[in-house]
């Protein structure tokens, strides 16, 4: 029986619940909630306050003790349910009851503490959600009067709430960020000082009338009214000024800035009348964008606490700070023969004012009227509520409750033993206004209209009065599972107004409507326009007042291969990233890549992140990120160039979309789009072409003419003779030809000048682009400062040892010292380039150096060892250089190009001469063993007993000089090609005279002697 009880209320609260948020017929009144003495859900009624979305918070308190205090708070929702908060839970200091509690916006409660102390009481308050947890407790106000204190939630709830307390000679005032922010913390805080003389005026009386009153501003920050007395003195004897005490009433705006400064508070009212009592009924900025204004009681009071003529003064006054208009309200005269007690006023949302009425309509029983007017207050019609309602009188001057929601609807909760709360739907006086504004008369789109997909045309919002751009958000949200994702925000500063003065018209992203068959909210800040005449800010839009949809997907979009591009950060950002450690670096990157899909909007799947550098063309060296978009088969989905446009215009327009809203998507650098990696071999490709073919053909030509050169010079050989006149035989006479022409091929030409090349690009790359990646710069200068000592240092070994061959003198003295120095700098690329001078270039007489072979060899080797330690670091320092960069450069391309072309040549000649030479050294050891045993053979049978150093020589026998006297005059020649070398052979210290008297070579080598204008050359 019980629970069908309560099922029962939850339906008859369900369905008054309904009636009232509703849009029901003017003039209509509802029954929101009502309880009846003696019910098993009854709960007294003591205050009511209301959210901007209609749930009440009602507050019960314990009337069984001396001092008043709540006990209960009771949470009913726009569905009827209730919720109920024991303040007994709430952990607080011992001794401390809550004495007054107000809202704050969106869902919290703000909650006042009193510890009484005989005349002044210690005041501290605390801040719960709906549920009852604590989230800012004890914040301590010192001793003050306990209406000295206010609270009020901004305007956008999200940004925060005002604190404000009058002491005696100051008003002190806190902004506090919001709990939606998590923890609760100071934005800004300052004092305000009263005028010299002035201290606050306070009248304790009234709960419902107050000297201190806070007020929300349209443009995000807050006004203070606050009453003062000041007494007044003569100047002197005959000054006849009235003498009495002034109350006046100041106001102060307080910017929505972070700064500590208040606007300079100005006065708005003063009086003399001492007998009066003046009161702060209410203020708030006004709807028609006239600026704001403030409900000032003064009463007359008297001993049995009724006021039979009091004066009502609605004073308006700018943002500016300037008195513009007192308009005295004249109520009494709409109730003759009745004492009007109190009257309060609501500013309506679609134009006009609602006027409540308390009159005395018995000794202790007030009567409550409500007149609705027009903007000009001219004439007054009564509201349609129930017929009489009346309130006990100490309830009007304590804690009746009433308010006004966005929705036009007044409500009022009748109090008393049995209470009910009633709500009235007020007419519109402005019948052509939208969105809830009673100023704005027309959009496009319209509410409800289904768009294109990527609408890029124009919105249109039209004002009922000129107006101007001003600084607040025009907001586009995507509505997606229960949630919103912001598309676009921009402020009327980026808007035009068009020419009729009245129609404001706002551009939208390509990004913005991407999604198809979707849901979007269109919201609108205070603010976003002012009034053209008062310069005052308009009100905006609300949530759920503009919604439009996109029309879903027939065709599928084309397919897109992967991609792989660059996104830059920030410099805020780079340095941010940079102080990260590994790990949270790698979370960074993990979370951008959330954060971008989402802005989007794709699946997360769909991007990845690579490889992290620098930018060089930027001062701070911003980071480059390396992003990865992936093709998707289903062609419902966005593909590769939708998500690339999608994303480079959410870059270049960050501050007007998620991306500033995000915590790591806000450090992408908005200047630099996203930029897809370069395929520099395909940009080039033609002009490669070019210069490939210019190329070739110059060198075909230029290998034509060193070849016809060389064939010229070859033909002008002189020989050495052997024997007189009678007995000349040209020394290699069949074999110097085939040895001539693979000397002088073009081989060691390319490979020099590719040595030299290389030597070049890799000293531009270490001064201009190596710093790209910071953590090879050392190790490149270090491998290059190695690279070139070591070809510095071998060459000049070289160099030396080749002073003790005679030939390389003669060749050096005549007239070629130049040109060996020039080479020898050369060489300092790579020590090979020494090997130029013997190369017998186009047959020119200076590249014909008579290079020992002993030096020969010790140039393959020592190059061998150059490639170790040089090259091979060096091709590892262009890989990781490449693998740490996304954006590549001429430079570094060359450079990488021309080093694994060096790397590949010299490793590849190198190997193919280590493996040609142990292929010769085994011929040529089976070649002399077999020799050995026939010349050892023959030389038995043939050996004379002739010693006079000469000895006859047969076809196939060795004959070598015996003469001991240091120079050999007869030298022969066998069939098999083999002399012996006296010719130039002595005793006179060289080395070639010293190791070689008689020593047999080979026709491999072959030594260039210049004498005079001719070239000689020998087998060495």
């Amino acid at each position: 029986m019980h629970t069908m009880f309560n099922l029962h209320w939850l339906i008859f609260y369900f369905i008054t619940f309904l009636i009232f948020f509703a849009k029901s017929s003017e003039d209509t009144y509802n029954i929101v909630a009502s309880r009846t003495y003696g019910q098993a859900d009854y709960f007294p009624l003591d205050k009511v306050y209301s959210y901007d979305d209609g749930t009440l918070l009602i507050g019960t308190l314990n009337k069984s003790v001396l001092v008043k205090y709540y006990s209960d708070i009771h949470i009913l929702f726009t569905n009827g349910s209730i919720s109920t908060i024991s303040l007994s839970n709430i952990k607080h200091q011992e001794n401390w009851t809550v004495f007054q509690y107000n809202i704050l916006e969106p869902k919290f409660i703000f909650l006042l503490y009193q510890q009484s102390n005989g005349v002044l009481t210690n005041l501290s308050w605390t801040i719960i959600d709906w549920s009852g947890n604590v989230l800012l407790d004890n914040v301590f106000t010192g001793q003050i009067d306990e209406n000295n204190i206010g609270i009020i939630s901004n305007i956008r709830p999200e940004t925060g709430f005002l604190v404000v307390q009058t002491n005696y000679t100051f008003l002190k005032w806190s902004k506090y960020s919001s709990p939606l922010n998590g923890n609760i913390l100071i934005i800004s805080e300052g004092y305000i000082p009263f005028p010299s003389g002035a201290k606050a005026y306070t009248y304790t009386y009234l709960a419902n009338f107050f000297t201190l009153v806070p007020f929300q501003r349209m443009d995000g920050g807050y006004g203070v009214a606050y009453c003062l007395v000041k007494n007044n003195k003569l100047s002197n004897k005959n000054d006849q000024t009235n003498v009495n005490p002034a109350v006046l009433v100041y106001v102060a705006f307080i910017p929505n800035s972070n700064e500590n400064d208040a606007i300079n508070p100005f006065k708005i009212y003063e009086t003399h009348n001492t007998s009066n009592v003046v009161m702060l009924g209410s203020c708030q900025s006004r709807n028609d964008a006239q600026g704001n204004d403030c409900l000032i009681h003064e009463v007359t009071r008297t001993d049995n606490r009724s006021f039979p003529t009091p004066r009502v003064t609605m004073v308006t006054f700018p943002s500016t700070g300037s008195l513009t208009n007192v308009t005295q309200i004249l109520m009494h005269q709409t109730v003759p023969n009745q004492s009007l007690v109190l009257y309060n006023y609501f500013p309506l949302y679609y134009g006009g004012f609602l006027v409540i009425k308390f009159y005395l309509a018995s000794n202790d029983m007030v009567g409550v009227s409500g007149y609705l007017s027009d903007d000009q207050l001219s004439t007054f019609d009564l509201w349609k509520m129930p017929n009489p309602l009346t309130l006990n009188i100490m309830d009007v001057y304590e804690q009746f409750s009433l308010g006004l929601l966005q929705n036009n609807t007044f409500w009022i909760a009748v109090q008393g033993l049995n209470w009910t709360i009633y709500s009235l739907d007020l007419p519109h006086y402005h019948n052509n206004c939208i969105f809830q504004n009673d100023l704005i008369v027309s959009s496009f789109p319209v509410n409800d209209q289904t768009i294109s997909l990527r609408f890029t045309d124009y919105f249109n919002i039209t004002y009922r009065k000129p107006i101007m751009q001003s600084s607040g958000n025009l907001s586009i949200y995507q509505l997606y599972n229960n949630n919103t994702l912001l598309r676009q925000a921009y402020s009327g500063s980026y808007c035009s107004v068009l020419n009729n003065k009245v129609t404001i018209s706002c551009g939208i992203l390509s990004s913005t409507f991407n999604v198809p068959n979707t849901s979007y909210l269109i919201t609108m800040d205070n603010g976003f326009v002012k009034d053209l005449s008062s310069q005052e800010q308009i009100r905006g839009i609300s949530n759920g007042s503009w919604i439009i949809k996109t029309v879903p997907q027939k065709l599928p979009n084309m397919y897109g291969e992967s991609i792989a591009g660059t996104l830059r950060l920030s410099e805020e950002g780079t340095i941010y990233y940079n102080n990260l450690t590994s790990d949270q670096q790698s979370l960074f990157r993990a979370r951008l890549s959330e954060e971008l899909a989402q802005s989007i909007p794709i699946d997360s799947s769909r991007l990845s992140f690579g490889r992290v550098n620098f930018d060089p063309d930027t001062p701070k060296r911003q980071s480059l990120f390396e992003l990865s978009i992936f093709g998707t088969k289903d062609l419902f989905r966005p593909n590769i160039d939708q998500i690339i446009n999608d994303l480079n215009v959410l870059i270049k327009n960050k501050y007007f979309t998620v991306l500033s809203k995000f915590p790591h998507t806000n450090y992408i650098d908005e200047t630099y789009s996203f930029t897809l990696n370069s395929n520099f071999f395909e940009e080039i490709k033609d002009k490669c072409l070019v210069i490939y073919v210019t190329v070739s053909i110059a060198l075909i030509i230029f290998y034509y003419i060193a070849t016809c050169m060389h064939d010229c010079a070859k033909n002008q050989i002189n020989c050495i003779h052997v024997r007189p006149p009678g007995q000349n035989k040209c020394l290699q006479e069949d074999d110097y030809p085939n040895e001539f022409i693979n000397q002088c091929n073009t081989y060691t030409f390319f490979t020099s000048a590719l040595s030299i090349f290389n030597l070049i690009i890799n000293i531009l790359f270490v001064i201009t682009r190596v710093q790209d990646v910071p953590f090879l710069y050392i190790p490149s200068i270090v491998f290059l400062s190695v690279g070139i000592s070591l070809n510095v240092t071998y060459t000049l070994i070289v160099l030396v040892k080749e002073k003790s061959n005679p030939y390389f003198k003669d060749w050096i003295w005549n007239n070629n010292f130049i040109v060996a120095a020039l080479v020898a700098v050369l060489a300092t690329s790579d020590i090979e380039v020494l090997l130029f001078l013997s190369s017998h270039f186009c047959g020119l007489k200076i590249f014909n150096a008579p290079f020992s072979k002993n030096s020969k060899e010790f140039i393959f080797w020592i190059k061998i060892s150059i490639i170790v330690f040089y090259t091979i670091p060096w091709v590892i320092i262009q890989m990781l250089y490449y693998y740490n960069q996304t954006i590549h450069k001429i430079i570094p391309l060359i450079n990488i190009t021309v080093t694994w072309l060096t790397f590949l040549i010299f490793t590849t000649s190198k190997i193919l001469g280590c493996i040609f030479r142990y292929s010769k050294c085994r011929r040529n050891a089976d070649d002399y063993r077999d020799r050995n045993v026939n010349d050892n053979n023959e030389m038995d049978n043939d050996a004379g007993d002739n010693r006079d150093g000469n000895a006859n020589a047969n076809d196939n026998n060795l004959i070598v000089d015996n003469n001991r006297d240091g120079n050999a005059e007869n030298n022969l020649v066998d069939d098999n090609g083999l002399v012996t070398v006296n010719d130039y052979a002595n005793n006179d210290g060289d080395e070639y005279a010293n190791e070689n008297d008689n020593k047999v070579v080979s026709d491999c080598d072959i030594i260039a002697v210049n004498k005079g204008n001719d070239i000689f050359y020998v087998v060495y």
